[in-house]
Order: C-alpha cells, then structure tokens, then sequence
C-alpha cells in the first residue's frame, strides 16, 4: 500500500544537557527493540532493559520508550511501570478499536532491571517497543529527572475553551520547591468534537503549541 503525503508539525518543547549523565540526567541510546508481540487481555510483557541496548547494567533508574499498539480488537490501555510493584492505575497509552497509536513513556526501572507493559484491553493487540535512553539513577541533580509512581492529578470534563488549573508542586511526590517542569501523561476520551489540548505554566499567555488533536466520538479506553 502506498501512503498519501501528509503535513507534519512540530514544535521543539526543550533540550538535553551533553556529556556525561549526573543523578537525574539523560542518555540517548541508539533505537532498539524490547518488545514485538501480541498480547492477550490482561497480560503483561516483561521487558529486561539494564544492560541491554546501551542501558548500563548499574546506575539506570529509568529507561524513555516509544511504545506502539497496532491490531487491537477492543478498545483500552497499556500501563508501563516497574516490575515488582503493584500495577499503577494510570493509562500510558490509550487506543481504540482497529486502531494504530504510539507515544513516549517514561517507566522507572524494576529491582531486577524489568519493566513490565499490560493490557488492559478485553482484546488482543499488537505491541510494540523501543528503547531510546536512560535517565542516571538518585537524587536529581539541577536539571535532572526523577521518575515517580503515577498519580491522578486531574480527572474531569473541560467545556469549549475552558481552562483548567492543576496543582504539582507539594503533590503525588513533586517536591514543593526545586521543581521546575513535570513530565504528564495526558488522555483524552469521549470528546464531542475534534480538537487539541494545550499544557502550559499558570501565569503564562496561551501558548500556539498544541498536543496531538482528538478524534470525536472517541471509545473510552477505560473498562
């Protein structure tokens, strides 16, 4: 099959530091694979990441990925998180029906260098994985990331135009100061038309960058 041209947007949102990786800092990697498979409802893929693909085997406390769902045959979610604790219950990435997604996430290591992707979908779907750096394991120094167990900041239904303020510093883990940006993981359902979403510091003019547009009429990925 031969795809049609399409118009591609995009917008730089910030940048990595080069030279060696302190507590917190970033590391490309070159793009490897960890996962190509199908997954059955409610099942989980483990995927080892320290030591494999440019990921030390010391000294990685959380790995970036680009994740992709093809073929699904119901409508859901993938959770990415650790291995060896409970399941979050956050959705990394949503996705409906016959339908093809993929997105970054960002997952922190497991004590035995695993992470784990689950379906929480009532049907099968493809899922694949790619590995595109690290993040250095401890406390962050000035610029560096810290990866946190997801946490509900927001769960409502915004209206045409509407503006909604969410508190981070002090919350779910973010400390009340020394924080200067948050990574969010951001799900829209049920929209009653096309569009986008825009995130952005409180205090600040509307920014002309928007997050990828919703579909309408949108399954919920939720069961």
């Amino acid at each position: 099959m031969r795809l049609r041209s399409a118009r591609v947007t995009g917008y730089v949102t910030g940048w990595f530091a080069s030279g060696t990786a302190t507590a917190g800092g970033f590391t490309a990697v070159t793009p490897a694979r960890l996962l190509s498979a199908s997954l059955g409802k409610d099942k989980i893929g483990k995927l080892a990441v320290r030591g494999r693909h440019g990921v030390p085997g010391s000294g990685a406390g959380s790995v970036l990925l680009t994740v992709t769902v093809t073929q699904p045959v119901r409508a859901g979610s993938l959770t990415v998180y650790p291995e060896g604790i409970a399941r979050p219950a956050n959705a990394s990435l949503s996705f409906g029906a016959k339908s093809a997604v993929t997105g970054p996430v960002v997952s922190a290591i497991g004590a035995d260098g695993r992470v784990d992707v689950r379906n929480n979908s009532a049907g099968t779907a493809r899922v694949s994985v790619f590995v595109d750096g690290w993040f250095a394991r401890g406390a962050p120094a000035a610029g560096g990331f810290a990866a946190l167990r997801p946490a509900r900041a927001l769960s409502k239904s915004l209206g045409k135009g509407k503006t909604v303020k969410v508190a981070v510093r002090g919350h779910d883990g973010v400390p009340s100061s020394g924080a200067q940006a948050v990574l969010l993981s951001v799900t829209i359902t049920r929209p009653a038309g096309a569009g986008t979403l825009t995130a952005y510091p409180d205090g600040l003019s509307l920014p002309s960058a928007r997050a990828p547009p919703s579909r309408p009429a949108a399954p919920s990925p939720f069961r």
